[in-house]
């Protein structure tokens, strides 16, 4: 080979090595594109045992970790238990990670804000970072709370906080007062994720005072000493929080309150069982309190809450979708449409939506209460042996815009009180009212399993004026309760106005037409 030709071959392989555009090579006859290198900064990990942290439970280690962290990026605490006595400040950039059982505990001395907050971490004015896997104790002393922004770690005014796959190993008593895992606050913090974190007795206020964007997703939240998980909407606006596939067992107060200022949450995949297991708190032990405006919450499933499984701020424009509620004992109301209150401010649509639930058991199944304006569309859902109520309209408005639509009803057994499974009432005089009610294409089964209780068993009671009911079926199988059949339709005694009555097919029950006055009743089958 001449010289010529083997300085050609030279150059030609060099740039082919040296070519950073792309790289085709051969796989199973499939040509594969290697992108160019992506340059990757060296991340340098120090470990707090090798600078000098002790983690032998015994010596305080916070002054030596405070500088590892303030001096160094990525930090590793790799076991041990490591004794603070006052709280750890996390600057931005930080990604402080503990592996192999690694414990932040409390120490006996404790000062400053973790005496006074149970705070391990202040997460303030960072942008990014990053705490993971931890397991975080108590110390042997009581921490004496100042009874707001007490939490193991508080992030204010932060951006881009990720706490992730920690344990936080408390045993706080069921009281109101308390201290929780994570709290978030400040108008400045955005995109905080808290996630895969395992919690006893604790839980997390993921929003407050104007912090936005907050992720909670897949947590394990057990016996929290009140609500498991809360924003408060109480200065600033919060906007566009999600809290995804939370598992939520045996809170003391509520397991979700997303209340006040709050716009926009997304409440979706959680499973809560146990709510109100405080003593002092059950009268407020709700499943989902969402009453912000604009939220979703769609796919949950409740199971055991002391009042409402579901309350929905029924101006707010709130979309309760495929949610499963199962109440055995019988003594919550399964959703419940609150129009106590007036509009709140900034929302431009007052109309919620309740839509294909299934609701088992329950006092009440769905529940459309107060005096303020009405306006929403319940259908779709299926309510199965409630034992006072199916649907109840008790709204007190001059003016409404209700739709009950294509829901089913199933009653198995039998009752012992007056039982209705569709009703509407208001206290308005006669000629006074303007609401429109449309109750149409609904569905209710009595089985026979349901008949012989002793006591009352009625379809659909209308005492209320402007109502149209049309295309609804109601099947009793010729039920007795109390000694008496089933009242399919009526007003039960009172009077009812301007009704529409149209294309309904009523049997095996009994239809008691008096008192509705000055209505179109036509084309039924009775």
């Amino acid at each position: 080979m001449g010289f010529r030709n083997l300085f050609l071959i030279i150059v030609v392989f060099f740039v082919v090595i040296s070519c950073k555009k792309k790289e085709l090579i051969k796989e199973d006859n499939i040509e594969v594109v290697i992108p160019n290198p992506v340059s990757v900064p060296k991340v340098t990990i120090k470990n707090v045992r090798e600078l000098g942290a002790k983690g032998d439970g015994q010596n305080d280690d916070y002054d030596i970790l405070q500088s590892i962290i303030n001096k160094n990026d990525t930090v590793l605490f790799d076991g041990g238990i490591y004794i603070i006595n006052n709280t750890l400040k996390i600057k931005s950039g930080s990604v402080i990670i503990g592996i192999n059982g690694a414990v932040i505990k409390a120490g006996s001395n404790m000062m400053g804000t973790l005496m006074s907050n149970a705070r391990y971490f202040n997460v303030t004015d960072v942008k990014q970072a990053k705490i993971s896997g931890f397991v975080f104790q108590p110390s042997v002393k009581d921490f004496i709370i100042s009874k707001w922004h007490d939490a193991t770690i508080l992030v204010s005014n932060s951006v881009d906080v990720t706490i992730a796959d920690n344990i936080f190993d408390f045993k706080l008593p069921y009281d109101i007062l308390g201290y929780e895992a994570v709290w978030v606050t400040g108008p400045k913090s955005n995109n905080t994720q808290i996630k895969n974190n395992k919690l006893y007795s604790v839980g997390i206020k993921y929003a407050e005072n104007g912090a936005n964007g907050t992720i909670v997703e897949s947590n394990i939240i057990r016996n929290s000493h009140s609500n498991a998980l809360t924003a408060n909407g109480n200065s600033s606006l919060i906007k566009g929080c999600k809290l995804l596939n939370n598992t939520i067992e045996n809170s003391g107060r509520m397991a979700i309150e997303d209340w006040g200022y709050v716009d926009g949450t997304i409440i979706e995949g959680n499973n809560i069982v146990g709510c109100g297991k405080g003593t002092s708190q059950a009268a407020d032990g709700m499943g989902i309190s969402a009453v912000g405006i604009n939220s979703h919450v769609t796919n949950n499933r409740i199971v055991d809450a002391k009042t409402y499984y579901l309350e929905v701020g029924g101006n707010h424009n709130i979309i309760a979708k495929d949610n499963i509620i199962i109440d055995t004992e019988k003594k919550g109301t399964g959703i419940i449409l609150n129009y106590t209150g007036v509009l709140p401010p900034g929302i431009t649509s007052s109309y919620s939506q309740v839509i294909n639930n299934t609701i088992t058991g329950c006092q009440k199944a769905i529940h459309i209460f107060g005096p303020s304006y009405a306006n929403c569309i319940v259908k779709e859902n299926k309510i199965i042996d409630p034992k006072d109520r199916g649907i109840s309209i008790e709204n007190f408005s001059v003016t409404n815009n209700i739709t009950i639509s294509r829901n089913f009803f199933t009653i198995n057994n039998t009752t012992t009180i007056t039982r209705i499974l569709l009703n509407t009432n208001n206290n308005l005089a006669i000629g006074l009212s303007k609401q429109n009610v449309i109750i149409d294409d609904n569905h209710i089964t009595y089985n026979p399993s349901a008949s012989g209780g002793t006591g009352f068993d009625i379809g659909l009671l209308v005492s209320s004026d402007r109502v149209a009911i049309t295309n609804n079926e109601i099947i009793g199988n010729n039920n007795k309760s109390g000694g008496y059949g089933i009242l399919g339709l009526t007003c039960n005694g009172g009077t009812a106005t301007n009704l529409t009555i149209t294309k309904n097919n009523i049997s095996g029950t009994v239809v008691d037409l008096k008192g509705f006055i000055n209505s179109n009743i036509s084309s039924n089958t009775f």
